[in-house]
C-alpha cells in the first residue's frame, strides 16, 4: 500500500507489484541476486526458489562475467566457452521458460540460452531464418519461430501446452504458434548459455507447466519495466 499526495489531498492506492516468485517456477535467477564471484568471473548463480537447482562453472576459464546494462545486471558470456550448469531437474510434461537477455554478437545457429539436455530436452535458442529477419528465437526441435528485434534487451517466452508452443518476444500476446513435440521432459541437467552464446543474460525462469496468457502478460510488462524496453 502507498500514500500519494500529503494532507487533504493525499490518496491511499492500493499495489500489487509482480514478482517472477509469484509464479511458482521450478528454477530461477536473476543478476541482482544469488551471484558469487571468483576473480571477477561467476562460479556460482543460485536458484532463487527453495528447491536450489543452481548454475555453476567449476572451470574459471568457462565462467561468464557480471555487465551491468540498464542499472541491471547480467551475466555475459563471451560465445566462445562460457556456460553454467545446473543440477538434474525433474521430468515434467507441459512447460514455460523465459529469459531477458541482451544480444551483442553474431548468430551462429543453435545459440542457447537454455538447453535440457540430451533427447526428451527443450531448448530455447536463437536459430534458423525466419520470414523478415537473417536470424529467429525458436523452441528446439519444432518449426516455431520468432525474428529478433535487435540488440535489446528483450524478454523471450517460450510456452508449450500438450501439442502446441507459443512464442513471446517483448509482447504480452502470442507472436509464435505450432504444433510441437508432446513428449515430456526428462529429468536432465540444463545449461544457462554454451559455447556458442554470445550474449548477456539478466534473468532466467522456468515453470513446469504453462503459464497462462495472462501471466506471461504480466512477466512482459514487468520486464519492460525493470530492464527498460518497449513492450507492444
Amino acid at each position: 500500500m502507498r500514500y500519494y499526495g500529503s494532507g487533504a489531498n493525499a490518496q491511499r492506492i492500493v499495489i500489487t507489484e509482480f514478482n517472477p516468485l509469484l509464479l511458482n517456477p521450478q528454477i530461477f535467477v536473476i543478476g541482482e541476486a544469488g551471484m558469487t564471484l571468483v576473480a571477477g568471473a561467476i562460479a556460482t548463480w543460485d536458484d532463487q526458489t527453495v528447491n536450489g537447482f543452481n548454475f555453476a562453472q567449476t572451470n574459471p576459464a568457462f565462467r561468464p562475467v557480471p555487465t551491468v546494462i540498464n542499472e541491471n545486471i547480467f551475466a555475459t558470456y563471451n560465445g566462445v566457452n562460457n556456460t553454467l550448469a545446473s543440477g538434474v531437474l525433474p521430468a515434467c510434461n507441459d512447460f514455460t521458460a523465459w529469459a531477458v537477455y541482451h544480444d551483442f554478437g553474431a548468430a551462429p545457429s543453435g545459440e542457447p540460452i537454455f538447453d535440457r539436455q540430451p533427447a526428451n530436452g527443450m531448448r530455447l535458442e536463437r536459430n534458423q531464418p525466419v520470414a523478415g529477419a537473417s536470424w529467429g528465437w525458436r523452441i528446439r526441435n519444432t518449426s516455431l519461430y520468432v525474428a529478433l528485434a535487435g540488440a535489446g534487451p528483450h524478454i523471450i517466452i517460450g510456452r508449450r501446452t500438450g501439442a502446441v508452443g507459443d512464442l513471446w518476444l517483448d509482447s504480452t500476446t502470442i507472436v509464435g504458434s505450432a504444433a510441437v513435440s508432446a513428449t515430456a521432459l526428462s529429468a536432465l541437467v540444463s545449461a544457462l548459455g554454451n559455447n556458442s552464446s554470445s550474449l548477456s543474460i539478466g534473468q532466467f525462469g522456468f515453470v513446469d507447466r504453462a503459464m497462462t496468457d495472462v501471466e506471461c502478460a504480466r512477466l512482459v510488462w514487468y520486464a519492460g519495466a525493470k530492464y527498460k524496453f518497449a513492450v507492444t
